[in-house]
């Protein structure tokens, strides 16, 4: 493939700039969803990371899909040393740790070496995320040049001050989120209005796709949200956008920083997925504070902001700009006929079921059910829970989903091949030993019973000593112990 990034593209992006527009690609990559566009092009000046963060974005936008990376690719001559801290920003996209630990940095370059040397503490940082590593081989990448990469001076942090360091950039980092939001229309401009004179409600009905209360949303922070949630399984895979989830909170943490801020981290799970979820509040601002570091476990939320991968946390975050308390609201059987489960299987049901008998019933009678089937396999265990906590009005219908062996035709029981009749004498054993393995294993006990017209009509048993300790194991699967084969 050579063909001009403005060909290519005509039908979908008509404003690239000039500088983009007359790259010629020669590869091109994509995920198998379609969703992940990567362009590799050659261009005969270098091009500034501001025009191809540009085409990246309008590119993305245009072909509709969640992400375009534009890989350049440009002659040796054209490598410069003005260009390095242009070219640093591009590596941020990747080693976002780079911000600040560089700034004021000497960097100097001669035979195939660049040397920076640090003005501040964090050398130890930049190593520990492979930044010479990584540079190195984006200068491969972009120019074909290999140089060595070398941090002198700058001396080590501790990991407090590495942590307070990263959320400070966090925290000053500007919110860039409602870009990703899509434009309103009239009609919803005119919605929200509406919806802004009713200082009790904050959140649509629809959106939460009725499983929570809309009418109980408390805004915790920043505005009402009128986006529909995905769930985390599908947010994860849209990072540097912005989403709405919805999820139960299962851990929390506030931490102070010396910037006058506090950043409160939650860990918020939907059951399909689990992520963070932070915000930095600024100490004044006592009322929200207390707001969101008092969120509980259990707390059903609903959040708004740009997700993206967290250098500090290790994991995907969302930073969230609105967020809403909402209580859930009990699922309920709305059909008018209600139905009688005949076939239910309990947590008595080994490898089948989970949730105790007494739950299902109580959720059955509150569904206005009025009669429940419980079936579990091969036993009976759930019937006296069942019978000492019947709810009002509610019957249970004892059953079991048993196992049984046609043994009225004979053919059905026994099988191979035998000229001998089974009204002949017949003789039936078996055995027990200490284990399985026919190397290692020897008998404990041989049974037997001689039949004849189907009748029992003699009888052989003798214990076996191994010659060894019979395990504890098989003592208590046989009830066969040393002192049964003394």
């Amino acid at each position: 493939m050579n063909i001009a990034l403005s060909e290519f593209l005509k039908e979908y992006c008509t404003e690239l700039s000039e500088s983009v527009g007359a790259g010629e690609i020669y590869k091109m990559t994509y995920t198998p969803d379609l969703r992940h566009f990567s362009f590799y092009a050659r261009f005969e000046g270098y091009v500034q990371s501001e025009d191809i963060f540009a085409f990246e974005n309008a590119a993305a936008a245009a072909i509709k899909v969640d992400s375009v990376r534009l890989y350049p690719r440009y002659d040796k001559s054209l490598f410069d040393m003005k260009d390095f801290t242009d070219i640093l920003v591009l590596l941020k996209r990747d080693v976002s740790v780079v911000n600040g630990f560089l700034d004021d940095a000497d960097i100097r370059c001669s035979d195939r070496k660049i040397t920076i040397g640090l003005n501040h503490s964090g050398r130890d940082i930049l190593e520990r995320f492979r930044f010479p590593a990584k540079l190195r081989q984006l200068i491969v990448n972009m120019f074909g040049l290999d140089f060595e990469i070398e941090l002198i001076g700058g001396g080590a942090i501790t990991s407090e001050e590495f942590d307070t360091i990263t959320a400070e950039v966090e925290a000053s980092l500007p919110d860039y989120s409602d870009q990703f939001a899509p434009e309103k229309t009239a009609e919803e401009m005119r919605q929200e209005q509406l919806l802004a004179a009713v200082p009790t409600r904050s959140v649509d009905n629809d959106s939460l796709d009725m499983e929570f209360d809309g009418e109980s949303a408390e805004i915790l922070k920043g505005r009402p949200i009128r986006e529909k949630p995905i769930s985390i399984a599908d947010a994860v895979n849209m990072l540097s956008e912005r989403v709405v989830i919805v999820g139960d909170v299962f851990a929390s943490e506030s931490k102070e920083l010396r910037s006058g801020k506090t950043v409160v981290t939650l860990s918020v799970t939907d059951y399909s997925g689990s992520l963070l979820v932070k915000m930095f509040v600024k100490n004044e601002d006592e009322d929200e504070l207390k707001l969101l570091s008092g969120i509980k476990n259990g707390t059903a939320l609903l959040v708004a902001g740009k997700i993206d991968y967290d250098q500090f946390a290790k994991d995907i975050c969302i930073m969230a700009n609105s967020v809403i308390k909402v209580k859930r609201a009990p699922k309920a059987d709305t059909y008018p006929e209600k139905r009688v489960e005949l076939h239910c299987h309990t947590n008595m049901s080994a490898m089948d079921a989970v949730t105790d008998p007494v739950t299902l019933i109580n959720r059955a009678a509150e569904w206005g059910h009025q009669a429940m089937a419980i079936t579990d396999h091969g036993n009976v265990q759930a019937f006296p829970d069942c019978m000492y906590n019947m709810p009002k009005n509610f019957k249970v219908i004892y059953g079991m989903e048993a196992y049984v062996v046609n043994d009225i035709e004979r053919d059905m029981v026994v099988y191979g091949d035998d000229d001998r009749g089974l009204d002949e004498e017949i003789i039936v054993f078996d055995v027990e030993t200490t284990g399985l393995s026919y190397r290692h294993d020897r008998l404990t006990e041989i049974g037997a019973v001689k039949l004849r017209n189907l009748q029992i009509i003699d009888s052989f048993n003798t214990k076996v000593n191994p010659g060894f300790h019979i395990p504890e194991k098989i003592t208590e699967l046989t009830g066969i112990s040393d002192s049964d084969v003394a």
